[in-house]
């Protein structure tokens, strides 16, 4: 999944990720989410145009519980949209 590092695009924090889109060498696009407190990559995905490019990211990855200000599991869901990222947020409800 070679990325072409001046194909990045930052767009900036969202709970804990910073989230970046770019483009691989076979020319689909890709999303990267990086886990801020670790430096650590929490996931990439790639998918060909025209496909819609999403990308799950858990709450149990990289040693971190719950998101940054937001406690329990669960997984954001990132998807690309021409220009801009869209965040979706499924938390489980703890059990009672």
């Amino acid at each position: 999944m070679k990325i072409e590092a001046s194909t990045l695009r930052g767009y900036g924090p969202y709970l804990g990720l910073e989230i970046y889109s770019g483009v691989n060498a076979f020319g689909s696009p890709c999303l990267v989410a990086l886990h801020r407190a670790s430096g650590n990559l929490s996931d990439v995905r790639c998918a060909p145009a025209p496909a819609d490019l999403m990308m799950d990211v858990a709450s149990s990855r990289d040693g971190f519980e719950g998101f940054e200000g937001r406690a329990g599991d669960g997984i954001i869901r990132f998807v690309l949209r021409d220009d801009t990222v869209d965040a979706y947020v499924y938390l489980i409800p703890e059990a009672g």
